[in-house]
């Protein structure tokens, strides 16, 4: 249990110090990079990795501890999940690998893009807290939790960023997109 709360905790400890310098100095910030490479890229899915590699591993030590009814745990658990991998996935599709591993490829608000800003967080997000609902496991839960602050923090950042490498056009987009979009109905919640 040790290692696999290790492998969540630093890699979230680890965004957190980049992004909290990178809102100090958004224009010359090291997340998101003002050039991406090789490096960004391995390290920014290297540590991202390592969160759901240690998430998956806390939640499978002890499995559904309280035994909760698997209509709960697979009907909203698994549902988040599945949702999850639909919305990251398309967004890291559309948006590109190099994109999501730093390289500013300026402004992209295409497709999943136009209804909402972060969608590749929100589907993470998602994910996360599915999956601490299916493992029914209370630390697995609260560390999915903690890592959608994380992500809510470096979202935060990017909009920093964003806002300093590319003022005019990045303003543009915060006016017309909201945060998060109610899809369904067309409302803007945020």
């Amino acid at each position: 249990m040790i290692l696999n709360l290790a492998l969540v905790v630093a890699p979230l400890l680890i965004w957190l110090a980049i992004s909290t310098r990178a809102r100090r100095t958004p224009r010359h910030a090291a997340w998101p990079p003002v050039r991406g490479n090789l490096v960004t890229a391995i390290w920014a899915w290297g540590v991202t990795v390592l969160i759901y590699i240690g998430l998956i591993g806390l939640g499978t030590e002890n499995w559904n501890p309280a035994g909760l009814p698997r209509f709960l745990t697979w009907g909203i658990g698994g549902t988040l999940t599945i949702a999850s991998l639909v919305l990251h996935g398309v967004s890291v599709a559309e948006l590109g690998l190099k994109a999501t591993s730093g390289w500013d490829r300026g402004i992209y608000d295409r497709r999943s893009y136009s209804f909402m800003r972060h969608p590749q967080y929100w589907g993470q997000g998602l994910g996360f807290v599915g999956w601490g609902i299916l493992a029914a496991e209370p630390l697995t839960l609260v560390m999915s939790l903690a890592t959608c602050l994380v992500l809510w923090h470096l979202s935060e950042t990017e909009e920093r960023v964003m806002l300093a490498r590319h003022p005019e056009a990045y303003a543009v987009y915060r006016k017309r997109v909201s945060l998060w979009r109610n899809v369904s109905f067309g409302a803007q919640t945020g």
